[in-house]
């Protein structure tokens, strides 16, 4: 079976050849054309441009980084205030929490 021809502005070529023409895919030229559109309009009117949406798994990963680049920051902020502050602690000969050791139960209160 031959391949169909179309003729607009005196150029006859086929729909592949229209389509690598137009920017366009053949699907697109032959099915504007089976919806009953003018080759005209058909050659002519350019495709819709889709944007495309992330995907939730996309979505996901980003808010995921952006959670983890938060904690990562605290985290990083809380151990420098905390390391200097046990420094200062070291510093200044910080005082015992517990006057006996914890772990020796068998030993009366002083």
């Amino acid at each position: 079976m031959p391949a169909r021809t179309l003729t607009h502005n005196g150029m006859t070529q086929t729909i592949s050849a229209w389509a690598k023409h137009t920017g366009q895919s053949p699907q697109l030229l032959y099915w504007r054309l089976s919806q009953g559109w003018t080759i005209e309009r058909t050659l002519t009117t350019p495709a819709r441009k889709h944007t495309s949406r992330p995907t939730r798994s996309a979505i996901f990963e980003t808010e995921f980084h952006k959670l983890v680049c938060t904690i990562d920051g605290a985290l990083r902020i809380y151990r420098k205030r905390v390391g200097s502050l046990a420094l200062e602690e070291l510093d200044r000969g910080a005082t015992k929490m517990f006057p006996r050791s914890r772990c020796d139960r068998s030993t009366p209160a002083a």
